[in-house]
């Protein structure tokens, strides 16, 4: 009522004024009314409806018996839907966990229908034990960022969140250089920005619901920090790199091994390392380092094929060298022994008919000598004739058979 009043009391001051229009009195309630005089609403009603139709339908029998029990329906209608919670539908993928008076029973109800007591003897809680439920650790991608093929380091895309991460290079670097002991004693780390989402399945209801409160803010929390404690212990470049897969697995054991030491019944799905990058304002920075560690590599790898292709072509020549020397020294001697063979064999020959032996070999000297000279035969009888010889070149025919074309 002192609500209604209120309203009443501000939109009297903020009506329109109309002449010859009769002000309606603020301690005039209409809730008051409608609790004196229910029937009031069912003749405003039926008012309505003999206006609409154009005719008594407040005369009708119909009418007039909903008018008298009128309090009767609602009482059954009340009675209906409260007997209507003494049945509980169960949709597939879900479980329900009944409370009697508070007290929960000792196993849930799986999908389909189920009696139970109605409210508020019996309570029941739904929870999705098939569905596979997704949380993320570190930054939330937004909408935007999720439908973005490309995502560059250089441009915030969400809220980040940094996490320490252990960084062995630049240990190496300290320890390697004129550091002073103070500064050698604080562990190298380096910043990191990541998207770990964490996907898990409820597979024991009643552990889920009663062994601990908050189930999915204590769920987040522990993978929260099984990342920071992960992180810490983990290599920069490692993480960054090659060891993902190693480092996401080994994430999911240890939310695994939390959850179950808390009770919450859960199995962790999967554990992915998305996004893995500098904080935004480094990014750019970090590009240029591992750029110029990606051309002292390249630079390097060049220089020691040069190497390698430089020694092997010496090598190959050297080589090569020695076998022709090899070759040339066995070829002489070859061609000694070859010799002293031949004229140890001609003794032999000599010795049998020395004037042959001469003819021969003066004949076989003759023939080497005279290989790339013109020779003419003369077949001679004991008539004296006289031999002309032009010895000058002939001109080949097909020189002087030209056939010129005609103009």
């Amino acid at each position: 009522m002192a609500v209604e009043m209120l309203l009443t009391l501000l939109l009297e001051i903020y009506r329109p004024r109309v002449r010859g229009k009769i002000a309606r009195p603020l301690y005039e309630s209409r809730v008051v009314g409608l609790l004196a005089q229910p029937e009031s609403l069912l003749t405003t009603a039926a008012q309505t409806l003999d206006y609409q139709f154009g005719f008594k339908v407040s005369e009708t029998w119909f009418f007039q018996l909903l008018e008298k029990n009128i309090a009767i329906l609602i009482l059954v209608q009340l009675a209906v839907l409260f007997l209507s919670t003494s049945v509980v539908f169960v949709d597939p993928g879900e479980q329900v966990v009944l409370e009697h008076f508070g007290k929960p029973r000792a196993q849930p109800l799986n999908s389909g229908a189920h009696w139970k007591w109605p409210w508020p003897v019996d309570m029941a809680y739904r929870y999705r034990t098939d569905e596979i439920q997704t949380f993320e650790v570190g930054f939330t991608p937004d909408a935007q960022s999720r439908s973005e093929t490309t995502i560059l380091w250089s441009v915030a895309h969400a809220k980040e969140v940094n996490f320490l991460v252990g960084n062995r290079q630049l240990a190496t670097v300290q320890n390697g250089s004129a550091a002073t002991n103070e500064f050698s004693k604080t562990p190298p780390v380096s910043l990191i920005s990541v998207s770990i989402p964490v996907q898990f399945q409820i597979t024991n209801v009643m552990d889920w619901a009663y062994k601990n409160a908050g189930q999915s803010n204590l769920l987040e929390d522990l993978a929260a920090r099984d990342v920071v404690r992960f992180l810490a212990g983990a290599d920069f470049l490692d993480v960054m790199s090659h060891t993902r897969l190693e480092a996401a697995q080994e994430l999911q054991r240890q939310i695994q091994a939390d959850a179950n030491a808390r009770g919450l019944g859960v199995k962790i799905l999967f554990v992915g390392l998305e996004d893995i990058h500098p904080p935004v304002a480094v990014a750019s920075d970090f590009e240029n380092v591992v750029g110029a560690q990606q051309q002292m590599i390249a630079e390097t790898n060049n220089a020691v094929a040069d190497a390698i292709r430089t020694n092997t072509m010496a090598g190959a020549t050297a080589f090569a060298a020695t076998n022709a020397a090899e070759a040339n020294r066995i070829q002489l001697e070859t061609l000694a022994w070859a010799r002293a063979a031949l004229f140890t064999n001609q003794i032999p020959a000599f010795e049998a008919a020395p004037s042959v032996y001469e003819q021969r070999a003066y004949f076989q000297m003759f023939a080497d000598a005279t290989k790339n000279a013109r020779k003419y035969i003369l077949l001679t009888t004991n008539n004296y004739d006289v031999f002309q010889f032009d010895l000058e070149d002939k001109i080949a025919p097909d020189l002087l058979n030209v056939n010129v074309p005609n103009e």
